[in-house]
């Protein structure tokens, strides 16, 4: 699945977590449903194959490959809900709603692929990271990054509320 194929998935979700309830019609490869009905939030995401044992899905991850996750230590807004799990090409998605339900921070951390792209910033603790903006109504950040094996993809929409700093401090709290 490529770059631009992740990001249009992104906004899907993006556009359900929006509206509060949702008509499911969805369909790509990997969680494909269909819903007639108007659904909440957590039923979206547990259709999507989500669950709220966030814990438990970072544990099984880490077994799987005998590594510890190093995930950040603060999140860019007060969390209602987190969801969380592990994609079919083995990549963890974790994803933290704020009160505000336009808030959505995620996090995908990628141990198949190296970290491929050109940096165009160096954190304060030398982290070597690359951030873009997607220009989608809202606009999204997204930043790429390696720490230990694995590739971090860290992203938060809601963006005019959110500046890339706050999401350069995130990334700085990931220690290894």
């Amino acid at each position: 699945m490529n770059m631009q194929t992740k990001v249009v998935i992104v906004y899907i979700v993006l556009l359900v977590v929006f509206t509060g309830t949702a008509y499911a019609n969805v369909h790509y490869k990997e969680g494909d449903f269909t819903s007639e009905k108007p659904m909440t939030v957590k039923e979206v995401y547990k259709a999507k194959g989500y669950t709220t044992e966030v814990k438990k899905t970072i544990k099984q991850f880490e077994e799987k490959y005998q590594s510890k996750l190093y995930l950040p230590e603060r999140e860019p807004f007060e969390v209602s809900e987190t969801y969380g799990k592990i994609k079919e090409d083995n990549t963890l998605s974790l994803h933290f709603l704020g009160v505000n339900k336009k808030d959505l921070f995620q996090i995908e951390v990628n141990p198949n692929k190296p970290f491929r792209k050109q940096s165009n910033y160096i954190t304060n603790n030398g982290k070597k990271v690359f951030i873009e903006e997607v220009n989608h109504e809202p606009i999204i950040r997204i930043l790429y990054m390696k720490n230990a094996k694995f590739e971090y993809i860290l992203s938060i929409n809601n963006s005019e509320k959110y500046e890339q700093q706050l999401l350069i401090k995130i990334a700085e709290s990931i220690s290894e």
